[in-house]
């Protein structure tokens, strides 16, 4: 069973996407929340400022091809990152995420529409020490997730295709692996 304190913090985490806007550079990466964490981004892909939301705590950031002559494919990037301390929590225990996110509390959060069942986990697994999932949903179809902590935030990356351009299965794993160790490398764990 999911403790209340992971439960909280992934209410925040997922809550995120009605934060207020702020301004990203294009560049391989972004410092963000006053320069304790840097978004290091997939080669190919920028952060759309327009969409992208950051509060004094938390953020969410769209990220999209760079531009239609690059080679890598068609997909947005979504990455939300919780307060400091969200990421406690959830540390080493991605059984605990699996039994959250296939319950129905769990899908229910991850639906866009709220509602449980519109969403299945088709996977759900350890990565690389990184909690993954292959998630459809009614409302936007098939798209991966990762959720693991980092700097001490709670920090979730979705990876989809678009409507004109859906991300076939093993290309959104491999472009979500991808930019899960692109954040990864930009925020070493013995600096902040």
């Amino acid at each position: 069973m999911i403790g209340p304190r992971l439960l909280s913090a992934l209410v925040v985490l997922l809550l995120l996407l009605s934060a207020c806007v702020a301004n990203y550079g294009a560049g391989r990466q972004a410092r963000v929340l006053d320069g304790s964490m840097q978004v290091g981004l997939a080669a190919g892909y920028c952060i759309d400022d327009a969409s992208s939301r950051e509060t004094a705590d938390s953020l969410v950031l769209l990220m999209g091809r760079c531009n239609s002559s690059v080679s890598e494919s068609p997909a947005i990037l979504t990455l939300s990152v919780g307060p400091a301390g969200s990421g406690a929590s959830i540390r080493g225990d991605n059984a605990a995420l699996a039994a959250f996110f296939t319950s129905d509390a769990g899908r229910a959060m991850l639906s866009r529409d709220g509602r449980a069942s519109d969403v299945v986990v088709v996977q759900a697994f350890d990565e690389a020490g990184i909690f993954t999932m292959l998630v459809r949903d009614r409302a936007v179809g098939e798209y991966w997730r990762a959720v693991s902590a980092l700097r001490g935030r709670l920090v979730s990356l979705s990876v989809t295709g678009t409507d004109d351009a859906p991300l076939e299965t093993s290309a959104g794993r491999q472009l979500l692996a991808k930019a899960m160790a692109e954040l990864i490398k930009a925020n070493p764990t013995n600096q902040g």
